[in-house]
């Protein structure tokens, strides 16, 4: 197949705006915690029992839980890329139906037997396909690359990078951070060492991990649009 234009898709398009979203929302929260701390700081140098007042109270935000904010970002922001994998192979379908294969056809009856018309029957089976191509980075990037000939990552390490840090993310997203023998068993595929589960891992700078994501996901849609 001749090579596709992705920057012609809606999917790219929303992916740029979800991410510029999370960030701002992000940023405003930070940064309105900031404004009220910085306010609260001023009214107490004449006024030592502010800070005693229960809205007062309410207002300070600790670092833990800024650090917090940074945490729920990061696990946002890969959830926008998830979102755009899904999509992204939805609108090419759509786009480009004789990519289809008869495999990606294969349905039970009884999913599609109370469908009231061959409209969505067509609807089930392009969402199915792109369900069934996204849930993994791996499988993403093999069916873009074998369907419409498009290159999912400027290269290996990006793709890599982008890996580990959706392991570290669903380690937080599903287990509280505790290591299991699913992550185990995945990052051993890029590092050597051995994983021991059941142990906490200490996700320090969460702001550090929002920035290098955001800017990965960043540099990814701008690669993307040029394809």
């Amino acid at each position: 197949m001749k090579k596709i234009k992705v920057k012609n898709t809606t999917s790219l398009s929303n992916f740029q705006k979800s991410i510029k979203r999370t960030n701002e929302l992000i940023h405003s929260i930070i940064g309105n915690i900031v404004a009220t701390e910085a306010t609260l700081d001023i009214l107490s140098k004449n006024n030592k029992q502010i800070y005693k007042h229960p809205v007062a109270k309410s207002l300070k935000v600790n670092a833990n839980d800024k650090n917090y904010i940074f945490e729920l970002g990061f696990i946002a922001l890969f959830a926008n890329f998830e979102a755009f994998m899904h999509k992204l192979i939805s609108d090419l379908i759509i786009k480009y139906p004789k990519s289809i294969k008869e495999s990606d056809q294969m349905i039970k009856i009884g999913e599609v037997i109370s469908m009231s018309s061959g409209k969505k029957i067509k609807e089930y089976i392009i969402d199915n396909t792109a369900v069934e191509n996204s849930f993994s980075i791996d499988k993403w990037e093999t069916y873009l690359k074998d369907r419409f000939n498009i290159k999912a990552f400027p290269d290996e390490k990006f793709k890599e990078e982008l890996c580990i840090i959706n392991e570290l993310r669903n380690l937080y997203l599903h287990s509280g951070g505790i290591t299991n023998s699913l992550f185990a068993r995945n990052i051993k595929k890029y590092f050597k060492s051995t994983v021991p589960i059941n142990q906490k891992i200490d996700f320090i700078d969460r702001k550090k991990y929002f920035y290098i994501l955001s800017r990965m996901l960043i540099d990814l849609y701008k690669y993307l649009f040029t394809q």
